[in-house]
């Protein structure tokens, strides 16, 4: 089951539309999906999916009580938010894709993750595939008690977003108290200072491998 709604196009020419899911379930994955996705001001010009031709694509996104049950696994997770996003591919190889709102929260297995103030952008070179990834925001979990602030002083780089882990930059987390830490993946490996009483002073070092981290 399922069914969507197209709305009028606005007068500025973007188009706007709602899908509605309704008990729709995806065998395969063995999921069933229920709620709301709305698309406001969708712009788009040129054909991001063709690599050599410049585009652009706009819109904002809006997600009302999406729930995902998977029944296999009897897990229940509720997505609910506004985000803008946004692809640019000014000369047809680079890609330029941004995503940044102000709430987006996720519930699962009764724990509460909520992302506030974030924005992520990547530029990727669609020949390489080397990218550079910079985000900022700030992430509250009810499993962990608390909240965390995140950011990229230094972008992350490597090759291919989607298979490998970045080999450069950092990533600096802070939390309650000014306590912080410096994520630095260095090629292979990955280094993690900690500052856990924020006084500005390394208490402890970890050397562990990126992918470890999730």
């Amino acid at each position: 089951k399922g069914s969507y709604t197209i709305l009028p196009m606005n007068q500025d020419g973007s188009v706007s539309y709602q899908l509605t899911y309704n008990g729709c379930y995806d065998q395969t994955r063995r999921t069933t999906y229920q709620g709301t996705i709305g698309i406001r001001n969708l712009v788009s010009s040129g054909d991001l999916s063709q690599p050599s031709l410049p585009g652009s694509l706009g819109a904002t996104f809006d997600i009302s009580g999406l729930k995902v049950s998977t029944s296999s696994r009897g897990s229940l997770t509720t997505l609910q938010g506004t985000f803008d996003y946004s692809a640019v591919s000014p000369d047809g190889i680079t890609l330029q894709q941004t995503v940044s709102g102000p709430r987006l929260s996720l519930t699962r297995s009764g724990d509460l993750l909520i992302l506030y103030s974030f924005q992520v952008a990547v530029s990727e070179d669609r020949n390489t595939l080397a990218f550079s990834l910079s985000a900022s925001g700030g992430l509250h979990s009810e499993s962990l008690t608390g909240s965390m602030n995140f950011t990229t002083p230094t972008p992350l780089t490597g090759i291919n977003l989607t298979t490998k882990a970045p080999i450069a930059g950092t990533l600096e987390i802070s939390g309650r108290l000014n306590s912080n830490l410096l994520v630095k993946p260095l090629g292979s490996s990955t280094v993690i200072s900690v500052d856990s009483n924020g006084d500005g002073k390394t208490d402890f070092t970890l050397h562990t491998q990126w992918l470890g981290l999730t």
